[in-house]
Parts: C-alpha cells; sequence; structure tokens
C-alpha cells in the first residue's frame, strides 16, 4: 500500500520511483486518509527531493502529490519544514510547463 510506495521514492531505480509517485498522486486525490498517511509514513520529504532530483515525470508526480497534501494545514507546515518552497520555486523556473502548473498550485495551496 501507501507505506511500499513510500518506501520506493527513495528507491535508486528510476522506474520504480516513477511508478511510486505516479501512486501516490493518484493516491492522494483520492481520500484524506491517504493524505494523511502518506504525510505520517514520511512521503513528503522524498517528494520534496523529486521535484530537483528526479526525472520530469516524477516532478510532476511529486508535485501533484504535494499539491494535493497541501490543502491541510499540518502538511503545509511539513512541506514548508522540508524545505519544499526552495525546490517548488526551482521548479516553477525550470520544469515543464505540467510541473510549473503543479509547483504553483501547491505554492497557491501553501498561502491559503
Amino acid at each position: 500500500g501507501i507505506a511500499f510506495f513510500v518506501k520506493l521514492l527513495s528507491s535508486e531505480d528510476k522506474e520504480s520511483k516513477e511508478h511510486a509517485s505516479g501512486a501516490l498522486q493518484s493516491l492522494a486525490s483520492d481520500s484524506d486518509q491517504n493524505k494523511s498517511m502518506i504525510a505520517q509514513l514520511g512521503g513528503i520529504p522524498p517528494l520534496i527531493a523529486l521535484l530537483t532530483e528526479g526525472t520530469t515525470e516524477m516532478q510532476v508526480n511529486a508535485a501533484g502529490t504535494l499539491q494535493s497534501l497541501a490543502v491541510d494545514p499540518a502538511h503545509q507546515v511539513a512541506i514548508v519544514e522540508a524545505d519544499g518552497v526552495p525546490a517548488l520555486v526551482s521548479l516553477l523556473r525550470r520544469g515543464t510547463a505540467m510541473g510549473q502548473e503543479r509547483a504553483a498550485g501547491v505554492l497557491q495551496n501553501l498561502l491559503s
């Protein structure tokens, strides 16, 4: 489940990271319970790492997951404390159009 995908975010295997980031994005958009589990299981720091270190697909997936998580005030704090803002700004400047859109969405949610 979610714990498995969170663990895969730190894998050395690029394909595993891509699948895990995509699965977590889908799970985060499904329910508040899934969002909480992703955060509780330590998913926020590796998602933030993917914003700058991942492939374009990983960046989009990670930003999409963070966008869903950032509607919760507790998750907003966790994203900021894990240095998410600089990584999001970097993606906003250098990412693909979809990556930029998702990064802007996370930042917008952090401000609301």
